[in-house]
């Protein structure tokens, strides 16, 4: 399972962005909270891709928890999803909703920027239940 709830560390934050030796093919950093009615739907969603793709790290961030890292990600609407590639802190695609479709488009596509391509496919097959 690739799902990491953050506490609120800024510096373990930007560890799991920068410093990472295992390197996953993407990051996805879900900003959400408890409280957030689009957050609870598009959850079990980022759960299961977090579940059923060793090669995709979602880290899990609550704005109510994480106020430091939130504010460091100018966070200002719930769900918002920021995507990092190659150790980098600047994300390759961000944006905010609760919109299924787009949440696994912008994730193939950023899996078809790549190569080998295969992890592309390996997220299909993960995701064919929503």
């Amino acid at each position: 399972m690739s799902l990491i709830k953050l506490d609120n560390d800024l510096d373990k934050f930007i560890n799991l962005i920068c410093k990472n030796e295992e390197c996953p093919d993407l990051i996805i950093c879900y900003f959400t909270a408890t409280w957030c009615g689009p957050c609870k739907q598009i959850s079990p969603i980022v759960d299961n891709i977090a579940e059923n793709n060793e090669h995709i790290r979602v880290i899990k961030v609550d704005v109510d928890e994480c106020e430091d890292v939130s504010e460091y990600c100018k966070i200002d609407c719930m769900p918002t999803f920021k995507f990092y590639k190659n150790n980098n802190i600047e994300p390759v695609h961000s944006f905010s909703g609760a919109d299924n479709n787009e949440l696994l488009n912008t994730i193939e596509l950023l899996l078809k920027t790549q190569e080998p391509n295969d992890n592309y496919d390996k997220l299909n097959n993960n995701i064919q239940d929503f």
